[in-house]
C-alpha cells in the first residue's frame, strides 16, 4: 500500500516499537508535538522532532517511526483538528488512510506531439516525474513503469483527441483496474485550471460511490453469513480469512486490545496482510459493521482452495512460463 509515494506496507512490516504523530498546521509545531509524544510514552523523540523543521507548519502532517526504518513525514491538505501522538506495539494508520481516500489515488497524465508529463494529484505521488521532450512512445513505457509503484485508482488522460486515441489502450491495458478516464483538450496550458478542477471533482465521486458500494457489499455478505465485527476481526485477519475490513477511526475510541487501540490494531495488521481496507464514517449498525468495524470474509470456497496443497508437474508435462 503507497501513501504519497511512501510504502506503508514496508513500514507496517518493520520491528517495533512504533509511534505516530498526527500534527495539526500552526506555530510551535515542536513543542505541541513534544507535548503530544511525551503523553504517549514515545521513546526517542529526537528523530521526529528533528523532523517536523521550522516555527510554524502551515499543512497537517503525519510523522511516523517504525522500528529502525529512517522517519517517514507526510503532508496533507486536510485540517487535523487536534494534535494526537500514539505509541506502541502498532502503528495508528487510521486517519492517514483516510485522507488517502477522500478522493480516490490518482495521477494525471498529459500527453501532447512535444511534450509529455506525469502530475501527481490526490493522495499518490509519482517517485520519479516523468517529463520529457522525447518521443512519446518511450514516455508511455516509462510513465506505466512509474504508476506500477502506486497503483492509481483513477487515470485521467489529458491532450488532444488523437493523442489520446492513440495511446489510451497501451494504457488501459498496463491498468486493467483503473479508471481510464479522457479530458480532451487542443489547448493544455489555457484550460489546465479547469480541467484540474473537474479531475478532482471526478474522483471524489468516483470515491464516494466506491464507499457506497463497500457499505452495500458488506451488508450482502453480512446477510449471507461472510462477515465478523468487533475484536473477532483481528483474529480473521491473523487467519488469512478476511478479503476486505471496513473501519470508522474515532480518535476518542479508545477500546484496547494487547495495550493498543483495536482499531490501530486493525488497520496495522490488514496493510502488512495486504487486505483492502475502506475506512468508513461514522453509520448506524443497519447500514454497516457494528460499533464501526467489520470484515467480509472470504468464500469458503476460497478458503478451502488455498488450504489445499498444490499439484505438482514435471518439468516435462509443464507448460513453459510466458516470463521464461
Amino acid at each position: 500500500m503507497f501513501v504519497a509515494g511512501v510504502d506503508v506496507t514496508a513500514l507496517a512490516l518493520a520491528n517495533p516499537p512504533f509511534t505516530t504523530l498526527y500534527l495539526r498546521g500552526g506555530e510551535q509545531p515542536r513543542e505541541r508535538a513534544h507535548l503530544a509524544l511525551d503523553r504517549a510514552g514515545a521513546p526517542n523523540l529526537h528523530p521526529l522532532l528533528d523532523a517536523i523543521g521550522g516555527d510554524e507548519v502551515f499543512e497537517s502532517r503525519v510523522i511516523i517511526a517504525a522500528g529502525d526504518a529512517p522517519v517517514e513525514v507526510f503532508e496533507i491538505d486536510e485540517p487535523l483538528r487536534f494534535d494526537v501522538a500514539r505509541s506502541g506495539q502498532v502503528l495508528s494508520l487510521g486517519t492517514l488512510i483516510e485522507y488517502s481516500q477522500f478522493s480516490s489515488p490518482h495521477a494525471v497524465v498529459t500527453i501532447e506531439d512535444d511534450v509529455f508529463a506525469i502530475t501527481s494529484f490526490g493522495s499518490i505521488e509519482v517517485p520519479d516525474p516523468v517529463i520529457g521532450p522525447v518521443s512519446v512512445s518511450e514516455s508511455i513505457l516509462t510513465a506505466i513503469e512509474a504508476l506500477g509503484f502506486v497503483e492509481p485508482q483513477v487515470l485521467a488522460l489529458v491532450g488532444s483527441k488523437r493523442q489520446l486515441e492513440k495511446y489510451s489502450p497501451t494504457i488501459r491495458e498496463a491498468f486493467p483496474v483503473a479508471w481510464v478516464q479522457h479530458y480532451t483538450t487542443d489547448d493544455i496550458d489555457e484550460q489546465l485550471t479547469e480541467i484540474s478542477d473537474q479531475i478532482v471533482r471526478d474522483a471524489q465521486s468516483r470515491s464516494a460511490e466506491s464507499l457506497t458500494n463497500d457499505l452495500a457489499q458488506f451488508r450482502a455478505a453480512r446477510d449471507l453469513g461472510r462477515t465478523v465485527e468487533g475484536a473477532a476481526v483481528v483474529e480473521a485477519i491473523r487467519e488469512a480469512k478476511v478479503a476486505s475490513v471496513l473501519v470508522h477511526d474515532d480518535p476518542n475510541d479508545l477500546t484496547l486490545l494487547e495495550g493498543d487501540r483495536l482499531v490501530d490494531h486493525v488497520t496495522h495488521l490488514a496493510v502488512a496482510h495486504r487486505v483492502p481496507i475502506r475506512m468508513i464514517p461514522n453509520v448506524d449498525a443497519v447500514m454497516g459493521p457494528a460499533e464501526g468495524l467489520g470484515a467480509v470474509l472470504y468464500e469458503p470456497s476460497m478458503l478451502l482452495a488455498a488450504a489445499m496443497p498444490s499439484t505438482v508437474t514435471s518439468s516435462v508435462e509443464r507448460s513453459p512460463s510466458v516470463a521464461s
